[in-house]
């Protein structure tokens, strides 16, 4: 009795330094995964036999591989992904396998699996299935798991087992090819008309219908951009291109995409103005306050007054110091100096309603300038909210 309990603890004994040797080779190196590299010179492993291993009582111990019955060599497993390894082993030694028979990792890499799982009984001669659950390593790479059986005394016996899987890098997103946009259909018919005020007119015939809107071209910079429901353009000749001979031309963008070209018309743009001498916009004009033109200052009158804003018989703006002015219309902003130099300054006051919001004056200065007037608007509280530019010299 005595002796066959000690046995027991020696055979417990073994099977502790079995699991605790297997544990510490899993944990070696188990930060990271290390991929199974193939010699290239040399075949895929092979099951060989091996030579028995003396067992209890006389008997041989010894095990060969038979099958694989899942996971056949080279199985291609996604990152993670957990997997059943089956063997089916045959006992080739004349040792019945009995409680306490093992399957332990013995090299590789352990892909997470358990250190240990048990062996079912199976005769001499006899066959057993023998599965181990695993996971894939999370790096891309080829793994290789050894396994060898060992007995209820922790000898090992019989040929090595072995799985090997692949785990492929990710896969890498096949670029959707972008269609090519297809351009818009080209303007045609550029025409350009000029009015007696000096406002230029573009017009052209608009021959698609999915374009964004056009760009109107001097030579080969954009000069300007409509939408693609204006099919014109529309600018004074004096604010433009001074200086300067280009090809107008047109195209339709959808996108980044530009159309072929309309056709050009030869424009020449006015000459360039002279320096400013003053300029400003924005500014509240107070009633019966007077403006300097030449230093852009509003105050008391003096000698260098050029203009009165004042109600006497209507409200009305003056000259002042014999100074003169042109009315030259309704706009958008300052008048332009082509504008200007070329229009008959001769009027001496302008009364509402003729004086209305938009209204635009070129003034004689008494410096000897030229200088642009636009009224933005007539406020609530009767002061002008006004803008004006000085020109350095008078035509």
């Amino acid at each position: 009795m005595e002796r066959e309990t000690h046995r027991h603890v020696l055979r417990a004994s073994l099977l502790v330094a079995l699991l605790l040797r297997v544990q510490a080779c899993s944990l070696i190196g188990s930060d990271e995964p290390t991929p199974y590299i193939a010699p290239t010179d040399e075949p895929p492993p092979t099951h060989s036999p091996v030579p028995d291993v003396a067992g209890e009582g006389g008997c041989t111990l010894n095990a060969s591989f038979v099958a694989d019955l899942t996971i056949p060599d080279q199985t291609v497993l996604a990152a993670g992904a957990q997997f059943t390894k089956t063997w089916r082993v045959a006992n080739t030694g004349t040792c019945d396998w009995g409680p306490g028979y093992q399957l332990a990792f013995v090299g590789g890499e352990q892909m997470g699996a358990q250190p240990a799982v048990a062996v079912p009984d199976t005769p001499s001669g006899a066959t057993a299935d023998i599965s181990v659950l695993m996971t894939a390593p999370a790096v891309p790479g080829t793994y290789k798991s050894d396994w060898r059986l060992h007995t209820d005394l922790g000898d090992a016996f019989g040929s090595t087992l072995w799985v090997i899987i692949q785990v492929p890098a990710p896969a890498t997103a096949t670029p959707v090819p972008t269609a090519t946009p297809v351009p818009p259909a080209a303007p045609t018919n550029l025409f350009r008309s000029t009015s007696t005020t000096g406002w230029v007119s573009l017009i052209w015939t608009d021959n698609s219908t999915d374009e964004d809107g056009f760009h109107i071209l001097a030579d080969d910079d954009i000069f300007a951009s409509t939408s693609a429901d204006s099919p014109g353009y529309g600018f004074m000749y004096g604010d433009y291109l001074c200086d300067q001979t280009v090809q107008l031309t047109v195209v339709a963008y959808k996108a980044s995409v530009w159309s072929a070209r309309s056709n050009a018309i030869t424009h020449t743009g006015p000459p360039c103005p002279p320096p400013l001498v003053a300029q400003d916009s924005g500014v509240t004009y107070p009633l019966a306050a007077y403006l300097d033109f030449d230093s852009g200052t509003i105050g008391a009158f003096s000698g260098d007054s050029d203009m009165l804003w004042q109600l006497s018989g209507g409200f009305r703006i003056i000259g002042m110091n014999g100074m003169r002015f042109a009315n030259v219309g309704l706009g958008g902003g300052v008048p332009s100096y082509v504008g200007c130099s070329t229009a008959s300054r001769t009027e001496t006051a302008v009364y509402t309603p003729s004086l209305q919001n938009g209204t635009r004056l070129c003034f004689d200065t008494t410096d000897g300038n030229l200088a642009g007037l636009y009224v933005e608007q007539i406020q609530p509280d009767d002061s002008l909210l006004i803008s004006f530019v000085t020109w350095e010299g008078s035509p």
